[in-house]
């Protein structure tokens, strides 16, 4: 991270990786059942590339166990920009 700059800078990445960043800024929602990456991905998203990225529980339905869901907060990013 540059310091005094609060915006994260972007990284390209590669693959399945790259979708699942992209689904995030379009406001889609990942639910963490679907892939068992996701979790690992988002971590590394909002720590390494600091991306208000934020977690609640899924209620897609799809699955009978608890899970997580995460999205994008785009207010943050606006509001930090």
């Amino acid at each position: 991270m540059i310091v005094g700059y609060t915006k994260p800078v972007t990284q390209e990445f590669s693959g399945e990786k790259q979708k699942a960043l992209d689904k995030l800024k379009s406001g889609a929602l990942l639910c963490s059942s679907e892939n068992e990456l996701y979790r690992r991905w988002i971590f590394a998203f909002k720590k390494d590339q600091n991306y208000p990225i934020e977690t609640l529980e899924c209620d897609c339905g799809k699955y009978t166990r608890k899970h997580k869901a995460y999205y994008y907060e785009w207010a943050l990013e606006y509001r930090n920009g």
